[in-house]
């Protein structure tokens, strides 16, 4: 799996959401002119925590599954193919060898 942090799609990496009926990510919302701006100042939007990446502006990283004994994962399987045994700590070659 890449190991370069992703951007959250919710919010598009700042963190935070408006409360409008969309979840608009809050950095849309801070660029709109102050004259256009009443339903912020009037707190009719506001902003929250994205609850999709919990304010880091990140996406959550998956664990990939490795096997204990050869370590192929999901991208990279052993040659001529394999799947997971045990709950996924073993692929299907290792455990039959």
């Amino acid at each position: 799996m890449d190991k370069e942090k992703q951007e959250c799609g919710k919010c598009e990496g700042c963190g935070q959401i408006a409360t409008d009926d969309e979840g608009t990510p809050w950095e849309y919302w801070l660029e709109i002119p102050v004259k256009s701006a009443g339903a912020i100042l009037m707190g009719l939007v506001k902003p929250i925590t994205c609850p999709e990446c919990k304010g880091h502006g990140q996406k959550k990283q998956v664990k990939q599954k490795k096997c204990k004994v050869c370590g192929c994962t999901d991208d990279r399987a052993c040659p001529g193919g394999c799947w997971w045994v045990n709950g996924g700590d073993i692929c299907s070659r290792c455990f039959l060898r």
